[in-house]
């Protein structure tokens, strides 16, 4: 996962628990495994992945989508989009 979007995941508030230290900028991001990551989506949704290498789709029975150029990225755009404060 890139510097990016862990920084992104940490604004929004998401917490896992594996972290990685950013040497360069003092921070600690929140690096989530992917079945972290699909636990966190799920709630009342059914979480679907498909994709071929470098394009990834993550959806959700209730019409949320996201893509990405690995699983762990699509899933990560996915809690993002579901968790977008308005």
């Amino acid at each position: 996962m890139n510097y990016s979007l862990a920084k992104e995941l940490k604004d929004a508030g998401f917490v896992s628990n594996g972290q990685a230290w950013n040497d360069t900028l003092k921070e600690i991001l929140p690096v989530p495994t992917l079945s972290e990551l699909i636990e966190a989506c799920e709630g009342n949704r059914q979480i679907t992945l498909r994709g071929v290498p470098k394009l990834w789709e993550a959806f959700t029975n209730d019409h949320f989508l996201a893509g990405g150029s690995t699983p762990t990225e699509a899933v990560a755009r996915l809690w993002l989009s579901l968790n977008k404060k308005i």
